[in-house]
């Protein structure tokens, strides 16, 4: 469910966004709802290793209670009134609502320690560990200790007041398709990027246009645009020979 807030709780939390959460850092390990900061930049981490698991976290922003936005207003200094105050012009229903303006920024800061105690397991390990809001992803050339850290890093989630949703739990080998957060582990080099099947997906899209139809995958021309847009965001390589294929039928007048 997504809540959107009033144009007055709106300019407050903007304010409060802008000059007390944008000031706070979130763990090394967050990658998501931060500025500069990509999808391609959360599966770099993981690029020179063979195995993954992907975790996901059930209900993120509703399972961040009232509490520990109160907690986090504490912790960086304000006083009990205060943080109660900026919590109830934070949360809806007790919990972080999907849609606020302030949740994506709480959410990375709240789950700042949980972040820590995640690396201070995986880092000893030598487990990669990247999380992406409620995406977690964990990687290794070692197949059987990626499995077996699966149960500590469970309970430590649960111990945080955070459940996983088992349906979205994925290990994925060399032998199968491994993503991490949307983008596709090239089998040849150390590198991320959409992977064949979006590519080729994409040139036919392309190719609809060239012969007068409407996008199959995207609801317009724009919305395929967007796509071309991220997808030269993330994967340099795909958008220049999509970008040559689409100068081959639709070649650019003398003059434009």
């Amino acid at each position: 469910m997504i809540y959107q807030p009033t144009a007055e709780v709106k300019a407050i939390q903007g304010w409060i966004l802008r000059n007390i959460l944008d000031k706070l850092k979130p763990s090394s390990v967050a990658t998501a709802f931060i500025k500069n900061v990509s999808l391609r930049m959360n599966a770099e981490p993981h690029a020179r290793n063979r195995y993954f698991l992907n975790l996901d976290m059930a209900d993120f922003f509703p399972s961040i209670t009232s509490f520990q936005v109160t907690e986090l207003f504490g912790a960086i200094g304000y006083s009990a009134e205060a943080s109660d105050w900026l919590t109830r012009l934070c949360t809806l229903h007790y919990c972080l609502p999907q849609g606020g303006v302030t949740s994506p920024s709480i959410s990375n800061l709240v789950c700042l320690r949980l972040d820590r105690r995640i690396i201070g397991f995986t880092a000893s390990k030598g487990i990669v560990f990247t999380r992406y809001a409620d995406d977690l992803t964990f990687s290794s050339n070692n197949p059987t200790l990626l499995r077996k850290s699966m149960g500590v890093i469970e309970r430590i989630i649960q111990s945080e007041r955070l459940r996983l949703n088992s349906a979205k739990t994925r290990f994925t080998g060399p032998d199968s398709h491994c993503a991490v957060t949307g983008l596709v582990k090239n089998s040849t080099s150390a590198d991320f990027g959409i992977g064949r099947q979006r590519y080729r997906m994409l040139r036919a899209e392309i190719h609809r246009l060239e012969s007068g139809g409407t996008p199959e995958h995207y609801k317009d021309r724009d919305s395929l645009f967007g796509m071309l847009a991220f997808v030269k965001g993330v994967d340099k390589a795909a958008f220049n020979a999509l970008s040559k294929y689409w100068a081959t039928k639709f070649p650019a007048k003398r003059g434009h």
